[in-house]
């Protein structure tokens, strides 16, 4: 496009303004290249040759190069250098390849460019988001310059903040992952999506790997980079084989390690969730209570609460029962798109059925106590890994389905 800005002495064409190039085609296109791909590549080697395989994957999400691709995003019509768009994208598929140590297929590679939200990786193609972002910036420049100009071709009349155009193109692509593992009958995989969506599942992606808070944000590289396998559906064993423990079949996903109660993983989990929840309660000063007996009543065999905070609210307790189960058993694979059948669903029927036992409000010294399963229990959709990768339990934790502050817990 030419330079809006008219000086005496000054040339109108092929200039630069706070580093946008203003002028023709191949000027802005030769601009680009030397401004974003030379400076590309230092920093994608800099990053593949890092040990830390969690702190490479956030650091090129947020790396200098992807601002500056931002940056001509924003700035810059796409058709100008839709080829070096394509050459940047593709240099990051490869540098993320690089890192996590695997060959990404097509749907994978449709997968990571989602946003986190919804099972990605947060590495959007410049290519898919471009135009979402000039048209919110021309539509924010001009209502900031309060004049009167004219739309260029291909920008809408309606202005859309780019996040919200970015996410519904995501939400698009996601919908259609869905669809396509569906119609190919692999209904695990529409599961595994599905369950992705759900709130806070990514969070062991975007978490700030720092020591700063203790170590509860630190992956180990082997089993972050087993954590986005599961994620993203990429198999973690050449082939089935019996787990060494039960002798029932591990699917090369690994999906048995999630649930195998041989192995004693679950009682470790549960009481790592367990003891974070109560951490939790305990830094907001609701002096809370472990394994608290009695809550249900004195009939044999049920289990002590969890974590009980005895001061809640209007006079009563607050009963909170941990489960951890796994949204990828046989039992919990639904079809359905509008209501997946997560572990949640699954394990809050079961607490709900052991609630309706008693009265819904038993003694707990003076005060009676919320055990409405349904809105109180906390159930932690959390992945295993398989025996071959297991590093520790703490980092079963750590997979990709658990919720934010569960999935980041250290692999100590």
């Amino acid at each position: 496009m030419p330079c809006p800005i008219k000086l005496e002495g000054v040339p109108e064409k092929d200039q630069v303004k706070l580093g946008v190039p203003l002028g023709s085609k191949d000027f802005t296109c030769d601009y680009v290249k030397d401004d974003l791909l030379t400076r590309l590549k230092p920093v994608l080697e800099r990053l593949e040759a890092f040990e830390d395989t969690q702190a490479a994957i956030y650091l090129l999400r947020v790396s200098f190069s992807i601002v500056r691709a931002t940056h001509y995003m924003r700035t810059t019509p796409l058709d100008q250098w839709k080829e070096h768009a394509v050459s940047f994208d593709n240099n990051l598929k490869k540098s993320v390849e690089n890192i996590l140590a695997v060959k990404m297929t097509a749907p994978v590679r449709k997968q990571s460019s989602l946003t986190p939200k919804l099972g990605g990786l947060g590495f959007r193609r410049t290519v898919d988001h471009a135009n979402f972002a000039y048209t919110a910036s021309w539509h924010e420049a001009l209502s900031t310059a309060q004049e009167q100009w004219d739309r260029p071709d291909g920008v809408p009349e309606e202005y859309k903040p780019q996040s919200v155009a970015s996410f519904e193109f995501d939400q698009a692509v996601h919908t259609e992952l869905v669809l396509e593992m569906e119609t190919a009958g692999k209904l695990r995989e529409a599961q595994r999506l599905q369950c992705l969506a759900q709130p806070h599942a990514g969070g062991f992606v975007t978490a700030l790997p720092s020591r700063h808070d203790g170590h509860d944000t630190i992956i180990k590289p082997r089993t972050f980079r087993t954590a986005i396998y599961y994620r993203m559906g990429i198999p973690i064993l050449d082939q089935e084989t019996s787990c060494p423990l039960c002798m029932q079949t591990i699917n090369i996903y690994g999906d048995h390690a999630t649930c195998c109660s041989k192995s004693g993983d679950l009682i470790v989990r549960h009481n790592a969730l367990r003891n974070l929840v109560e951490r939790i309660a305990r830094d907001g000063l609701l002096s809370p209570e472990l394994e608290k007996k009695g809550i249900l009543g004195s009939a044999p065999g049920r289990r002590p609460g969890d974590v009980t905070i005895a001061q809640w609210e209007e006079d009563r307790a607050l009963a909170l029962d941990i489960a951890v189960t796994s949204p990828l058993n046989d039992t919990n694979i639904r079809t359905s798109r509008s209501m997946p059948r997560t572990a949640s669903t699954t394990s809050t029927t079961r607490t709900s059925r052991r609630a309706r036992l008693t009265s819904s409000a038993q003694s707990c010294g003076r005060r009676s106590v919320q055990s409405t399963a349904r809105e109180r229990t906390i159930c932690a959709r959390s992945c295993a890994l398989p025996p071959c990768a297991r590093t520790t339990s703490t980092a079963l934790t750590a997979a990709a389905c658990g919720p934010a502050s569960l999935a980041a817990s250290s692999a100590k």
